[in-house]
């Protein structure tokens, strides 16, 4: 019993241990086509953080991951919104559309311009796949 406890509680260090991890970084940036991030695959949601922003969630979907959102206000007084999808194959991301582009919005004005190649300079695993970190259910 006393091992089954240590294991279990092992485990749970581990998950921990795994989330908000980050996961790849560079000043940089990356603007198009493929990165590799370790460990990637064992997440089920990354969180992209770009250049002068704050960044957003995106969460694991057949194939790849997905997401947007609302960004900290851009230089301006802009908010901007972005999206982005990613394809994986093993740790590698390859972005789909070739860049990560977000969209100004400005106040009383309608929209701006469309800013393509925005700088990707973080990304962190924040939910970890539990089966990939302890090895099953239960632990291995």
């Amino acid at each position: 019993m006393k091992d089954k406890l240590n294991e279990l509680l092992r485990n749970v260090m581990k998950l921990l241990a795994a989330r908000d991890k980050v996961l790849w970084e560079s000043a940089a940036g990356w603007t198009s086509g493929s990165v590799t991030v370790p460990g990637v695959s064992g997440y089920s949601t990354i969180r992209v953080v770009l250049e002068n922003t704050t960044g957003f969630t995106l969460h694991k979907e057949i194939g790849g991951f997905l997401g947007g959102g609302v960004l900290a206000t851009w230089s301006g007084g802009a908010t901007v919104t972005a999206e982005m999808r990613l394809q994986i194959s093993g740790d590698r991301l390859t972005m789909v559309n070739e860049n990560c582009y977000m969209l100004l919005h400005k106040y009383a004005s309608g929209h701006d311009e469309k800013i393509k190649n925005v700088k990707i300079t973080k990304i962190i695993g924040v939910e970890p796949v539990m089966e990939r970190i302890v090895g099953g259910v239960g632990g291995s």
